[in-house]
């Protein structure tokens, strides 16, 4: 998802960019005050959204919340334990 995508979401569930930083803009709700850093980059993996979503207390954008959790996972390869 589109950085600007994603923050106008937010904003149009009372979240405001409080400030920008090293790594990335601080993003407060200010109906809870929850906050929680949007990191930088013109595109954000899915996942990260969903987590920022939640942090904030926010329902997740339409584009998202219409497709089940595996295929917003992306092309992940799956982890495999070294122990044998």
């Amino acid at each position: 998802m589109t950085r600007r995508a994603i923050l106008r979401h937010l904003g149009l569930h009372d979240v405001v960019a409080d400030e920008s930083g090293r790594s990335g803009t601080l993003v407060r709700n200010t109906r809870n005050g929850l906050t929680t850093v949007l990191p930088r980059g013109a595109v954000i993996d899915d996942l990260i959204v969903e987590t920022v979503c939640k942090l904030l207390d926010v329902p997740l954008p339409p584009s998202l919340s219409d497709r089940p959790r595996s295929a917003r996972a992306g092309s992940r390869a799956p982890s495999r334990n070294s122990r044998g």
